[in-house]
């Protein structure tokens, strides 16, 4: 019976320790996205050691992290270097995986204007998704 309710403390103190890692890794991530965020955020351009940087909290960001903001803000960074096809790419395969993502488009719109078609296939979605935003859906 005693070594019933070992295991019991055991087995708590080990669920407890697991759910205390998940939360601090959780305000990580939030803590490093706040800061790529920042610094994009505050850029005209990045130099390749502030990409660098950047890249580096980005990754820390993306453990277990299935939200598609981190792939923007690589797009981003992307653009910042003036790399607009890297961005182009990131964010095709974004707005592919998540095709009701308007910020995605906007992004996308912004550095496929040299090429038309692409650009004219963002703003059509932009167009669709902003008339199901204001119908509230």
């Amino acid at each position: 019976m005693i070594w019933r309710v070992r295991v019991a403390r055991i087995i708590t103190v080990c669920v407890a320790l697991l759910i205390a890692a998940w939360f601090v890794l959780g305000a990580r991530q939030a803590r490093e996205l706040d800061h790529a965020t920042t610094v994009i955020e505050s850029a005209s351009s990045l130099t390749a050691a502030q990409a660098a940087r950047v890249d580096s909290m980005l990754s820390a960001a993306a453990t277990l992290n299935p939200d598609q903001e981190v792939s923007l803000l690589r797009a981003r960074v992307a653009v910042l270097q003036g790399h607009n096809s890297a961005a182009t790419h990131i964010l095709e395969r974004l707005v592919q995986d998540e095709p009701l993502n308007i910020e995605g488009w906007v992004w996308l719109a912004r550095v496929a204007l040299p090429s038309r078609t692409l650009f004219d296939r963002a703003l059509v979605n932009i167009h669709r998704l902003d008339r199901i935003g204001s119908r509230g859906l």
